[in-house]
């Protein structure tokens, strides 16, 4: 049985799947390109740690960003 952290992750999970798939539905039909929604569980997956990955390094790092140099 998954312990209530997971079932929290995994519903987490599924909901923003969900969501993305109410946005994406109508803008892949307006662009005429509905096959490729075959991918948005596994690109969900690669975003949700790239976002936290993108969080991170913005948060820790100095880095430059339109020739300035953000601390």
């Amino acid at each position: 049985m998954l312990s209530q952290l997971n079932w929290l992750l995994l519903t987490s999970f599924v909901l923003k799947i969900v969501v993305e798939l109410c946005f994406m539905i109508p803008v892949l039909r307006f662009a005429q390109r509905t096959e490729l929604l075959k991918y948005l569980p596994f690109l969900s997956v690669i975003h949700t740690f790239y976002l936290v990955y993108i969080g991170v390094a913005g948060n820790t790092g100095k880095y430059n960003w339109k020739g300035r140099k953000v601390h």
